[in-house]
């Protein structure tokens, strides 16, 4: 049996930069340019992950400065312990297919076959969604101090998203889950470690697009948003409302959509 993995990119619509807050996770999906009102910065996300089976290994960077995607690709096949090494099979979506003409040949060089989704494929699309709601559980993860910069601040997503991925996948106890999943899981460690090929350094390989954003399609409505510090998580959301109990509140408010 062959060896699949998912690939994705997206901007992240739950997690964000801010220049003095630091990390901010967003409660409600929110369109950037709500967003830079609120002088937050968004985050591209890459996501690895098996066919129906949540060991998902992430990684971030800022978008003026995307990762190259045979080192994401690397990267995450060398350190994802729960991604068992390298593929046979890399399913990726027609946009990024499209993005990055020279992948398929530099996955073949290294023995992985490339292959565009196909139509229907429920757990593929599943799969994005569950790595968009990863970036704020790996929140809770989190001891360590967030560089106001945003660039050193993606570099430390991505070690708190590497400690999130080796505590996933070492568990043994899945009682929650459906009993397909937990046969999934099963299964999918029965698979040989396949040792990860090395991988030349070069320049970007690909081109990011609007369709790393096609999760801001669905988003229709901004309400009023606010602040909030959650003293024992220690993290900083973007709630949709109105924060009644900050000093300032005056019984009115600004409607992000009609500002």
């Amino acid at each position: 049996m062959e060896k699949i993995h998912y690939f994705h990119i997206a901007v992240s619509k739950n997690l964000f930069h801010h220049p003095e807050r630091g990390l901010v996770a967003v409660y409600d999906p929110i369109k950037l340019a709500q967003a830079a009102k609120y002088d937050l910065s968004p985050f591209l996300l890459y996501s690895l992950s098996p066919p129906g089976i949540p060991f998902y290994w992430l990684a971030f960077s800022t978008i003026p400065q995307p990762l190259i995607l045979k080192e994401v690709l690397y990267t995450g096949w060398s350190e994802g312990e729960g991604l068992r090494g390298q593929p046979d099979i890399l399913i990726v979506g027609p946009d990024l297919f499209n993005s990055a003409p020279s992948l398929k040949d530099d996955m073949a060089k290294i023995g992985v076959n490339l292959k565009i989704v196909e139509k229907g494929d429920r757990l593929f699309h599943s799969s994005l969604l569950t790595a968009q709601k990863a970036t704020q559980n790996i929140l809770f993860m989190r001891n360590i101090k967030i560089d106001p910069l945003q660039t050193d601040a993606a570099k430390t997503l991505c070690k708190i998203a590497q400690i999130d991925h080796e505590c996933v996948s070492q568990r043994d106890s899945w009682g929650s889950l459906d009993s397909k999943v937990k046969e999934r899981i099963r299964e999918w460690r029965t698979f040989p470690y396949r040792e990860p090929t090395p991988v030349k350094k070069g320049p970007l390989d690909w081109q990011p697009g609007p369709w790393t954003l096609a999760w801001e399609k669905r988003v229709t409505h901004s309400p009023p948003r606010f602040f909030n510090y959650e003293k024992f998580s220690h993290i900083t959301w973007l709630y949709s409302g109105v924060d009644y109990e900050a000093e300032d509140y005056n019984g009115s408010f600004i409607d992000d959509d009609e500002s």
